[in-house]
């Protein structure tokens, strides 16, 4: 993983994140609010890892290139704090048609299709 992530961003300065939960995340709740504005990350290409199903732990990894990133944080109304990512693409001329499926939009959508990145997804960025 390594090695794709630091040859495809061209750096060895990178940042890894992942989506965070601050606290008992017992009642499943999925309401959320912004808790404050978010931050962009550094960079406008991104490497994405998604976790895959096999007996141990592997991830598929891709290239999101016309992409920004931002770190959001969230809050419930019990009070658990969320710490997520946020993915904008400004060009899905190349995605699949169940990409467009999954996310609930229709291809041409400006300026931008932007998303969560599910827990245990990883997301790489240059560090500066």
């Amino acid at each position: 993983m390594i090695d794709f992530v630091t040859s495809e961003l061209g750096n060895r300065d990178l940042k890894v994140i992942a989506t965070t939960v601050h606290g008992k995340d017992e009642q499943q709740e999925t309401t959320y609010k912004m808790a404050s504005e978010g931050k962009e990350l550094p960079g406008d290409k991104l490497v994405v890892c998604h976790p895959q199903p096999y007996p141990y732990t592997i991830y598929y990894c891709h290239v999101n290139k016309a992409a920004k990133a931002y770190v959001v944080p969230l809050v419930r109304k019990d009070g658990v704090k969320v710490s997520t990512t946020v993915v904008c693409h400004f060009d899905t001329s190349n995605w699949k048609p169940i990409f467009f499926q999954v996310l609930k939009v229709k291809p041409g959508t400006k300026p931008a299709i932007c998303h969560f990145v599910p827990q245990d997804h990883l997301l790489w960025t240059p560090n500066k």
